[in-house]
C-alpha cells in the first residue's frame, strides 16, 4: 500500500470511515460511512481505523496522510520485531 498507487475496496471502506471518524461522523465504537452503507460498522476493531483518523485529524484529508500511516505502522511493526527478535535470540 505504501507504494502502489491506489487503494482495493478494503482500504477505501476502513480509510472512509478513519476519514469520517476525524470528521466527528460515527464513534470509535460505531463507526459508520454513511446512513445507507454501513451505517453501523461492526466487523472489525477500530483501534487502527481510530489511529488512523488521528492522522487525518493532524494533517487533513490528504492523499499522502494514508501512505504516511502505513509507513509509521510498518516502521513501528519492523522496529518492535526486531527488539522482540534481539531478545530473544541474544545470548547474555
Amino acid at each position: 500500500m505504501i507504494v502502489q498507487h491506489g487503494v482495493f475496496f478494503d482500504n477505501l471502506v476502513y480509510s472512509t470511515l478513519a476519514n469520517n471518524l476525524a470528521k466527528d461522523v460515527g464513534t470509535v465504537f460505531d463507526a459508520c460511512i454513511s446512513k445507507f452503507i454501513f451505517s453501523h460498522f461492526n466487523e472489525h476493531l477500530t483501534l487502527g481505523i481510530y489511529l488512523e483518523s488521528l492522522f487525518f485529524k493532524l494533517l487533513g484529508p490528504a492523499y499522502f496522510v494514508e501512505r504516511l500511516y502505513s509507513f509509521t505502522i510498518f516502521t513501528l511493526v519492523i522496529t518492535l520485531l526486531y527488539k522482540f527478535w534481539h531478545t530473544l535470540y541474544t545470548k547474555e
